[in-house]
C-alpha cells in the first residue's frame, strides 16, 4: 500500500529541489509518492528508497508543491513554508462492508473489478501521446548462501547492487497515429558479460570485448527485441485492455499476464482488502490473488509462479489510478524439487509491473507512470559455485514517466534504444533529475564510471556508434 508522510529536505537550490519521502508511523521510505508544481505539467514520483529530485526554471514565493499519494490526504506546501519535515495525515478506513453509494448496492471485491474493467473504455484515452522519460537500467545482485542442515538457502545482497549498464530517451508517440517515437537518447557502456548460448553461439563474452561485429550485430537484434519501447508501452493493462484476448501471447513477458478484461477476472481471485483516499475522494485497495486457473510459466507444470498485486480503484466512478502486479514463486512449493532452481534463475520474483494513472484536463485517464522488473534475460547468470548455487543474478529495471509540459527542440525521431543518435548534452542537463532517484544516481554514476570513462565521455562515445 502506497503511505506518504515525513518529508525530509536535503536541499534546496534555484532550480533544483531535492528530498526523502518517509513514513510518519514508522519513518520508512515511501515510494511512487507524486510531487509535483501546483499549476503545472513538471512533477516526478518518489524512487523505492523515497527520494526524489525536482529541477523547476526558477521559483518563486508564489510557487506551490503538491504532494499526493494513495491513503494519505493531498497537501500543498508553499515554496517559503518549506521545511525539513512535512506532515500528512492518513485517510485509510478499516473495511468490514462496504456500500457503493452510486449504486446503493452492496459489491463483492470481483463485482468491482469487474465494473472497472468494464468501465476502461469510457475512462481511459486511448488516443493519448505518450510524452516523457524511458529509462532502461540492467544490474546485477550478488547471492548470499546460508547452509542449513544438509541444504544450502540463498538470498539477495540487495545492497551490494552492481549497476552494469544505462539506457535513457526521451519519448513522444501519438498512440493513435502510430507516429513519433524516440527524440533524445543517451547510452552508457555496456558492462554486462553476455550468454551468447541465447542468440545461437553457445559461449559467453564480455561487450566491451568483443572485436567481431557480426557478434555484436546478433547481440544488437536480440535485444531490439527483447526490450523494444512497443512491447514496454503495450505492458499498460489499460492500453492493451482493448486487444482481443485471442491474440495475446502466453509467453511471460507478454502483456497477456496483466491485461485487464474478462479473462483477467477467471484467472484471478479478488480480494476488498481496505478504502482509502487519493486526493479527497475515496479509492477501493483490491488484492489480486492467483487461482487454480491462473497462468503457468515456462516448462514447469504446476503453479511454481503465482500472480499477486493490487488493484486501486475509484469509489467514485470506478476508474483505476492505479496497478501492482507481480509473478512470485510459490511459497507453497519450497522445499520441493525445483524450487531452489526457479529461485536462482529469477530470484523470488520473475516480474513485477507498477502503472499509475493520472486524468487529464478532459478527466480522461492516461499512463503516468510505468515500471517493469524482470530477469535480464541476456546476460550471463554466474557460474555455478562449489555449493551448487548460482553467485547471482542479471536484472533489468525499465520505467517511464510522462512529461507533457517538456519542451523538445527537435522533430527527428530516432528509431529504437540501439540506433545511432546525436547526443544533446544541453536537454539532458535540464531535464535529468526530473524522474532520477538522487541515491540510486550517484550509485549508478559511480558503477558506470569504475572503468576510469565518465558517463559524458561514453554517451558521446556511443552516440557516434550503435
Amino acid at each position: 500500500m502506497l503511505l506518504c508522510s515525513n518529508i525530509s529536505l536535503l536541499a534546496i537550490a534555484q532550480t533544483e529541489i531535492y528530498g526523502t519521502v518517509n513514513d510518519s508511523i514508522n519513518s520508512e521510505p515511501i515510494p511512487y509518492v507524486n510531487i509535483y508544481l501546483k499549476g503545472s505539467e513538471i512533477g516526478t514520483y518518489s524512487g523505492e528508497s523515497g527520494e526524489f529530485r525536482l529541477v523547476v526554471d526558477q521559483w518563486t514565493n508564489q510557487d506551490t508543491l503538491v504532494f499526493s499519494c494513495v491513503g494519505y490526504q493531498q497537501k500543498e506546501i508553499a515554496y517559503q513554508a518549506l521545511s525539513d519535515v512535512i506532515v500528512l495525515r492518513p485517510a485509510t478506513f478499516v473495511l468490514e462492508e462496504t456500500i457503493v453509494q452510486s449504486e446503493k448496492i452492496k459489491l463483492e471485491a470481483k463485482e468491482i473489478v469487474k465494473q472497472a474493467i468494464e468501465n476502461i473504455e469510457y475512462h481511459y484515452d486511448f488516443n493519448s501521446k505518450v510524452k516523457g522519460f524511458y529509462r532502461q537500467i540492467h544490474y546485477y545482485i550478488p547471492y548470499e548462501f546460508q547452509k542449513k542442515n544438509k541444504y544450502y538457502s540463498q538470498s539477495l545482497k540487495n545492497d551490494q547492487k552492481k549497476y552494469l549498464r544505462s539506457i535513457e530517451a526521451f519519448l513522444n508517440v501519438d498512440r493513435k497515429t502510430q507516429q513519433g517515437g524516440i527524440t533524445y537518447l543517451r547510452r552508457s557502456d555496456d558492462f554486462r558479460v553476455y550468454d551468447y548460448g541465447h542468440v545461437g553461439e553457445g559461449r559467453r563474452f564480455s561487450m566491451n570485448y568483443v572485436r567481431n561485429t557480426d557478434e555484436i550485430d546478433k547481440v544488437i537484434e536480440r535485444e531490439r527485441s527483447q526490450y523494444n519501447l512497443s512491447t514496454f508501452l503495450s505492458f499498460d493493462p489499460l492500453w492493451s485492455s482493448k486487444l482481443p484476448v485471442e491474440d495475446q501471447s502466453r509467453d511471460v513477458s507478454s502483456v497477456s499476464y496483466g491485461n485487464l478484461n474478462s479473462e483477467f477476472i477467471k484467472r484471478h481471485k479478488f480480494k476488498l482488502d481496505s478504502v482509502t483516499q487519493l486526493n479527497g475522494q475515496n479509492v477501493f485497495v483490491i488484492k489480486i490473488l492467483p487461482s487454480s486457473k491462473s497462468y503457468k510459466f515456462g516448462f514447469f507444470k504446476k503453479h511454481s509462479w503465482i500472480p499477486i498485486g493490487r488493484l486501486y480503484i475509484n469509489g467514485e466512478d470506478f476508474s483505476i489510478v492505479k496497478m501492482e502486479y507481480r509473478y512470485i514463486v510459490n511459497p507453497k512449493e519450497k522445499g520441493y524439487r525445483g524450487f531452489a532452481l526457479r529461485t536462482s534463475l529469477a530470484g523470488n520474483t520473475l516480474f513485477s509491473d507498477v502503472f499509475i494513472y493520472k486524468k487529464n484536463s478532459e478527466g480522461k485517464s492516461y499512463l503516468s507512470y510505468a515500471k517493469r522488473i524482470q530477469r535480464d534475460e541476456d546476460a550471463k547468470h554466474g557460474e555455478i559455485n562449489s555449493k551448487g548455487g548460482q553467485v547471482g543474478i542479471h536484472r533489468v529495471e525499465r520505467e517511464f514517466l510522462a512529461c507533457e509540459g517538456c519542451q523538445t527542440n527537435t522533430k527527428s525521431t530516432i528509431q529504437d534504444l540501439y540506433s545511432p543518435y546525436q547526443y544533446d548534452p544541453s536537454f539532458w542537463k535540464k531535464n535529468n533529475s526530473i524522474y532520477l532517484e538522487a541515491s540510486g544516481e550517484q550509485k549508478l554514476r559511480s558503477d558506470l564510471e569504475s572503468s576510469g570513462t565518465t558517463l559524458e565521455d561514453q554517451y558521446l562515445k556511443n552516440g557516434a556508434q550503435r
